[in-house]
């Protein structure tokens, strides 16, 4: 049975292979869903093809069609969650409370502290040199390759944080199950430990 979250994975996978633009070859892409029984990933994208999300061009090769790029790219770049807040002053004189009138436009940038960016450099270390010790299988260690290049891609100037926080959650699902036995076992504690602490603080694991 082919899920939604089979579908938006799928999309997801496809959108990071492509860039949201290129024809994308299935056979592979199959790659990424080694870890998903023999008539998953072909069922999905059937059904991806049912719904008018792609394409087939054949020779193997698939596209996007608007709508599809579309919820590819929702959920890579998730729409933030505002949070409308009511301010009553007195009198404020040079208060550097901002208060936007009804053609004001105002822009508020996310920006990661000191300290977690520091976080997001060590974690980028420890997987770099202690991957290995995780024995992942082939499929899991490229993706959790391919989401700790994102996060140091990101560190070469002001990282985005939803892209950071999306490649940190992946990376979280992916190898949370193995660093906790490797924390259990008291292989490298403090090195998992560390890192375990990190994602959980910065990509909400639990």
């Amino acid at each position: 049975m082919v899920t939604e979250q089979n579908k938006d994975d799928f999309l997801e996978e496809m959108y990071r292979k492509s860039g949201g633009q290129k024809a994308v070859h299935l056979g592979e892409l199959k790659i990424q869903f080694e870890h998903w029984d023999k008539d998953t990933f072909w069922d999905t994208a059937q059904a991806l093809e049912d719904d008018k999300l792609i394409v087939y061009r054949g020779h193997g090769y698939a596209h996007f069609t608007p709508e599809g790029r579309r919820r590819a790219e929702k959920r890579i770049h998730p729409t933030p969650t505002f949070t409308q807040n009511t301010v009553t002053i007195g009198t404020a004189i040079n208060s550097p409370i901002q208060q936007s009138g009804a053609h004001a436009n105002m822009t508020q940038t996310v920006s990661y502290s000191h300290e977690n960016l520091d976080d997001l450099h060590r974690l980028v270390e420890v997987f770099d040199a202690h991957l290995d010790d995780l024995n992942l299988d082939a499929p899991a260690k490229q993706k959790a390759m391919v989401q700790v290049a994102t996060i140091k891609a990101q560190l070469q100037g002001e990282p985005d944080s939803v892209i950071v926080k999306q490649a940190g959650r992946t990376l979280w699902d992916i190898t949370k199950g193995v660093i906790s036995s490797l924390i259990a076992t008291a292989v490298q504690p403090t090195v998992w430990g560390t890192a375990a602490a990190i994602m959980a603080k910065l990509f909400g694991g639990s």
